[in-house]
């Protein structure tokens, strides 16, 4: 189990049972183990043959986690004790939800700072009764830092806020699916490549018996996929994340150095600054070329801003 656990392997299957040929990474290792352990093997051999249901057999599900239990116990003690010998340490909160809607919280301690970082939620780093003030009432020490990170996700956020366009953008992706922002630059780039499937798909939605609801929403996808002003942002946010992107990368890189982190921010920003100050009027014609080949290439109603223009 500790080994499973280590590695992060999935401990059981859909259906556990010892006589099966697959039932579980954990079943799967005791029956080999058994092979070479002489009371394991009569063990399960008793389980086997036993036609009434055994109450204690230390494989079932409820063993299995009580084992994991007791691990990340062991594991959680080892780490306080470690921090309470440093002396010294940094704690880092966040949390996100899973594919199954679930808030998962990461808890993170460094053990060779004093600080404490948050992203900008007012119950983790409000200044009164909130989890910094409350660290920093045991501490005064405890200097807090907002999450780099997460700062310059909230200007990607922003800017994208700011323009029709994107707005219109974003609100379709997130129709599609639920995604985090750090993950719109991937997620951009999957729908390119896959666009054509995407409007094939809404023409076959548009086509069925569906709810007028549906109907409308799958028309209304297509109108927005098949304009040039659509795909044109499509291609100036990917333009924008392919200078953001790295930066975010490396703040959130467990061995980022301080010094080269500062000097992405002021690269990133410069960067940044010449796209907004159009110092760089080829991008803008190579934006445009690859809009209009890109229309072309998907065979969309729309191939040119003039044509949206007449």
């Amino acid at each position: 189990m500790l080994c499973l656990s280590k590695h992060n392997d999935v401990i059981r299957c859909h259906t556990e049972c010892l006589t099966n040929g697959t039932s579980g990474k954990f079943l799967d290792w005791i029956n080999v183990f058994a092979k070479h352990h002489t009371i394991l093997a009569t063990h399960l051999e008793n389980i086997k043959s036993s036609t009434k249901k055994q109450r204690l057999t230390f494989l079932s599900k409820s063993s299995q986690n009580s084992i994991l239990n007791y691990i990340a116990e062991s594991i959680r003690e080892t780490i306080l004790k470690e921090v309470k010998l440093a002396g010294m340490y940094s704690l880092i909160l966040d949390s996100t939800t899973d594919v199954t809607k679930l808030d998962q919280f990461a808890f993170v301690l460094r053990h060779d700072l004093i600080g404490q970082a948050y992203d900008g939620s007012s119950n983790m780093q409000g200044a009164v009764k909130r989890l910094r003030s409350l660290i920093q009432n045991e501490n005064k020490s405890t200097l807090h830092v907002w999450c780099g990170a997460h700062c310059l996700n909230l200007a990607v956020v922003d800017s994208c806020e700011a323009t029709e366009c994107a707005q219109d953008l974003f609100g379709t992706i997130s129709s599609f699916s639920a995604t985090r922002w750090t993950y719109h630059d991937r997620s951009l780039e999957v729908k390119q490549i896959t666009y054509k499937s995407i409007i094939l798909t809404l023409k076959k939605l548009a086509l069925k018996k569906l709810t007028k609801k549906n109907r409308h929403l799958a028309n209304s996808f297509l109108k927005q996929l098949n304009s040039f002003k659509f795909v044109l942002t499509i291609h100036m946010m990917r333009n924008i994340f392919s200078i953001t992107t790295p930066l975010s990368n490396y703040l959130q890189n467990l061995a980022i150095d301080l010094i080269q982190a500062i000097h992405l921010i002021k690269v990133t920003r410069q960067q940044i600054q010449d796209l907004r100050a159009m110092k760089t009027e080829s991008v803008y014609a190579n934006l445009f070329t690859e809009t209009k080949l890109f229309c072309e290439a998907q065979d969309l109603e729309e191939h040119d801003l003039a044509e949206v223009l007449k």
